[in-house]
């Protein structure tokens, strides 16, 4: 399709592209991109269209932030309107395009035009690279300067258009769909759909990439959405208000459900079970109703490290299939207990 009717093909991918960043099958197209560029040493057919998918992602964004009156909202908008641009579009998809609906069509009306006008005009991508701002360099050729340009001109355009089309076709700031969660008081509490849920960090200590991790469960996040933490601290302290659920008699896990409906898994180390108790300290037991903040357990890092275990503390979101969306909000590789490292959007 994109040899025979390039602009129907631009367009469709720089419009359907975000459905497939929903999904994780964006990832599809890497061993597709990797092909091409070892076989011609240029893109000029999914990475343009995928620049445009990009900037019209960041530019609904940018619309909901001028537009919107509501103060949380702006601030959100304008964190993940930046990510976009620099090629990170997940956070304004479920944290705003999405949840506002409106401003997600929007992002597919401005992928869709300024993708076909990349690949009308056979713009070449020459290097790999998140598509966004830092991904630009890589149109520059030496034998034609008018590969650039037109890079640049069909970014602002899907960035214009998208804005535009958000601000026209607004949005809807309050939903009635509203989800339904069991307090630890067995009271319903209202959970409005688009809602993030924050889940901060249960221990200081530098941020682990989860796929670096040894034990293959944890590195492929088959449990649910996960967080690694190296601790700096022995104690381990609730992320958020809730009932212990769990407690293993090994004392190394501890499940908690949050007042919001999150069940997390707190898990202290790899193969620590082995140790079967040693080094551990429970200051909760199951049925506990525990407040953000609160001490559950004490790992003695030094001993386990010694006795040649991984400390990691790894907090497991285990009913990520309950929510849209389970995203790692860490923004620095030092974090301090309480610090916001994810969350969850229903």
């Amino acid at each position: 399709m994109f040899k025979q009717a390039s602009l129907l093909a631009g367009a469709l991918l720089g419009a359907f592209y975000p459905l497939m960043v929903m999904t994780g099958m964006h990832w599809a197209l890497m061993p597709l991109g990797l092909q091409i560029f070892t076989s011609q040493g240029f893109d000029n057919f999914m990475s343009p269209a995928i620049l445009a998918a990009t900037f019209a992602m960041a530019g609904a964004t940018f619309a909901v932030l001028f537009k919107t009156k509501d103060e949380e909202m702006k601030q959100i908008s304008l964190s993940a309107g930046i990510s976009a641009a620099l090629g990170i579009t997940e956070p304004a998809m479920y944290g705003v395009t999405l949840k506002l609906k409106k401003p997600f069509i929007a992002a597919m009306i401005g992928g869709a035009i300024s993708g076909g006008i990349l690949n009308v005009f056979h713009v070449k991508a020459y290097g790999m690279g998140m598509p966004g701002l830092i991904a630009l360099p890589g149109y520059v050729s030496a034998h034609d300067n008018a590969n650039f340009i037109v890079a640049i001109i069909a970014s602002v355009i899907a960035f214009v258009i998208a804005f535009a089309a958000a601000w026209l076709l607004g949005f809807e700031e309050e939903r009635t769909g509203d989800l339904q969660n069991e307090t630890d008081g067995g009271e319903k509490q209202n959970i409005q759909a688009g809602t993030q849920i924050k889940i901060v960090a249960p221990v200081s200590g530098k941020a682990v990439d989860v796929t670096s991790l040894a034990d293959q469960t944890f590195a492929g996040q088959v449990m649910g959405q996960t967080t690694a933490i190296k601790p700096s601290s022995n104690e381990i302290v609730a992320p958020f208000d809730g009932e212990i659920t769990l407690v293993a008699e090994t004392k190394h896990a501890v499940g908690i459900k949050s007042v919001d409906g999150i069940e997390l898994l707190i898990h202290l180390g790899i193969d620590t079970v082995e140790l079967q108790g040693k080094n551990f300290i429970s200051h909760v037991k199951a049925g506990d109703h525990i407040a953000q903040g609160d001490l559950l357990m004490v790992m003695d890092v030094a001993a386990i490290k010694k006795a040649g275990y991984d400390p990691v503390v790894l907090s497991i979101v285990t009913n990520t299939a309950d929510y849209l969306n389970v995203i790692s909000t860490t923004t620095s590789d030092n974090i301090v207990v309480g610090d916001n490292v994810a969350a969850a959007i229903s």
